[in-house]
């Protein structure tokens, strides 16, 4: 299903404005978008067996040495980008918790940092010339009708 459908079927509320085309949050933060909420940055990692996708705030430094001991995982890498497009359907630049519609094996982990908890997040919806914003826990909503295995972390 179609992930705008899927937010209307699931009554999960939301604002999104287009732009161009953006590939870092550095771009991301020149546009000065005008939503509520915080900017986010997701990155698609992965150890020997298992993939996951992390969000965490922008500005805050991710320490994939503390979130592999956080998680109880093996060493942490990012992900290729052949892996992005086979599992989450996403290129570089697009990589967003949205992009799990697209995971139909269910074999990646939404990793959240519990700095986010309460908020009003911005993510891309599965393309990087636009801006969504919708609360964290309506994300939460949509990706326990996905069945996504979510772990709150750091």
């Amino acid at each position: 299903m179609a992930l705008y459908e899927l937010l209307h079927q699931l009554n999960i509320p939301y604002q999104e404005v287009s732009h161009a085309a953006v590939y870092t949050i550095e771009e991301a933060e020149r546009l000065q978008i005008d939503l509520p909420g915080v900017e986010v940055k997701n990155l698609f990692i992965k150890d020997k067996t298992h993939y996951f996708l992390y969000c965490l705030p922008a500005q805050k430094r991710a320490d994939l040495k503390a979130l592999r001991r956080t998680i109880e995982s093996g060493a942490l890498t990012f992900a290729k980008e052949g892996e992005l497009l086979e599992k989450l359907g996403l290129t570089a630049g697009s990589v967003t918790p949205l992009g799990l519609v697209n995971n139909t094996q269910r074999d990646v982990t939404l990793l959240i940092d519990k700095e986010l908890l309460g908020l009003t997040v911005w993510v891309h919806p599965n393309t990087n010339t636009k801006t969504m914003s919708l609360t964290l826990e309506d994300l939460l909503r949509l990706m326990e009708y996905l069945h996504v295995q979510v772990q709150f972390c750091l």
